[in-house]
């Protein structure tokens, strides 16, 4: 495990080893990150089409060319990320993604206009193109040399646990405010509110991913550059 045990005392654990991973910086940072962009891109996944059908009333066929566009704009923001290897630093590439994914958040509240709703899978999608690829980079950077499969492997599972536990919540909150009004718009508002707090958080631990001078060498020994040519 990343983290050694902590003593929570009444503090919710998941909260505890979340500040704990963020802390140490490293990897136990990348993979934290990869838990939060993940759990707010595919909550996003969840609710938007939802939103977009019952409280906007967009014609699902709308919903389907707009979703289209997101799997299209997650390559571009991954093809972009290539191209910018050399003029932008990883973990700066990672703080872009989760800002553009805020402004995604955004743009699904109430007051935004229908047309912006739509198109905020879209953006959110160039978003997770631009992180998603820098933190699977960032872990081989960090990762010691022999133990590349327990880095993929904790990235993989951070991500499961971040789309389950971000999703989780942010339903239960759904559901509590659906309860009690007929408007589900205020139950959306909600749950797209809550979703910037992990895509904030992203953003703001995005610095504790940087790979100093010291340790920018991949698993096998070979620099960061040359691992991201292999890599891409």
């Amino acid at each position: 495990m990343f983290c050694k045990r902590v003593s929570t005392g009444g503090v919710c654990p998941a909260a505890a080893a979340t500040a704990h991973l963020a802390s140490r910086g490293g990897l136990p940072a990348t993979v934290l990150l990869r838990a939060l962009t993940s759990g707010a891109f595919f909550t996003l996944e969840a609710f938007v089409p939802l939103m977009l059908s019952t409280a906007r009333h967009v014609p699902g066929v709308v919903t389907g060319f707009a979703f289209t566009g997101a799997a299209l704009a997650w390559a571009a923001g991954s093809w972009m990320q290539g191209r910018l290897q050399n003029r932008v630093s990883r973990h700066r590439l990672v703080a872009i993604g989760a800002g553009i994914m805020a402004v995604a958040a955004l743009c699904t509240m109430p007051a935004v206009p229908r047309a912006a709703a739509v198109s905020s899978m879209a953006l959110a999608a160039v978003g997770m193109g631009l992180a998603t690829p820098s933190l699977t980079l960032l872990s081989l950077a960090h990762t010691p040399a022999g133990r590349q499969g327990y880095a993929s492997g904790a990235m993989q599972t951070s991500q499961n646990l971040g789309q389950t536990l971000v999703l989780a919540v942010t339903s239960a909150l759904f559901t509590a405010v659906s309860a009690a009004s007929t408007n589900r718009l205020p139950a959306f508002a909600g749950a797209f509110a809550l979703l910037i707090l992990p895509i904030a958080g992203a953003a703001c631990l995005a610095g504790r991913t940087r790979v100093t001078d010291a340790g920018r060498h991949d698993a096998s020994g070979r620099s960061v550059a040359t691992a991201e040519g292999r890599l891409r």
